[in-house]
């Protein structure tokens, strides 16, 4: 484990960690070793995440084991103390790029699509704008686990995109290819 790695640690809560790992984890002695413990774990279990694995198969990979998960705690601590950390730190660089961009007084290039989501896309479970763009237009009431399925279903119907294209006109594909679906499925 190099700096980079203990200083991306230091970026995450400890208590995040803590519950992810246990007393085991809170008892090693130097941010190295729990670096060495919490790197591979959280890069075993974020693209799952991202991916729209329900939590009993983000618990499975956590645990090695494929059943007798109870209420996937593990997953849930993630899910809800691990992730939005995660997803702030993804969130910086757009963060900082805006401020800089601001400060100059100048006009700025626009954000990759990819780069100004990112936060968001770590957030919400999803590995792309187009993803993320499917979890937000069908809103609350559907599961990250349903709107990956549903996200799976219009892929090929998507328009392609710009790489500096608004979030909103990322949406307006999404909203198109489920159009094309819907119509195909009617049968005409």
């Amino acid at each position: 484990m190099g700096a980079r790695s203990i200083v991306l640690m230091d970026m995450v809560r400890p208590e995040s960690l803590e519950g992810l790992f246990g007393e085991k984890y809170k008892a090693l002695p130097n941010d190295e070793q729990r670096a060495a413990q919490a790197l591979p774990a959280i890069k075993k279990l974020l693209p799952l995440w991202m991916a729209g694995a329900p939590l009993c198969q983000i618990e499975a990979a956590h645990l090695d084991k494929p059943d007798g998960l109870g209420k996937c705690e593990y997953a849930r601590h993630f899910a809800s103390r691990v992730v939005p950390d995660l997803a702030f730190l993804a969130g910086l660089p757009t963060q900082l790029l805006t401020a800089r961009a601001k400060s100059g007084g100048g006009a700025s290039q626009p954000l990759r699509t990819v780069l100004a989501t990112l936060g968001g896309t770590i957030r919400e479970g999803c590995d792309s704008p187009e993803a993320l763009a499917t979890r937000i237009n069908n809103g609350r009431t559907v599961s990250r686990v349903e709107a990956r399925k549903i996200y799976d279903k219009i892929k090929a119907h998507i328009p392609p995109g710009a790489p500096h294209e608004d979030f909103e006109i990322t949406r307006q594909r999404i909203r198109a290819a489920e159009a094309v679906l819907s119509f195909m499925s009617t049968g005409f």
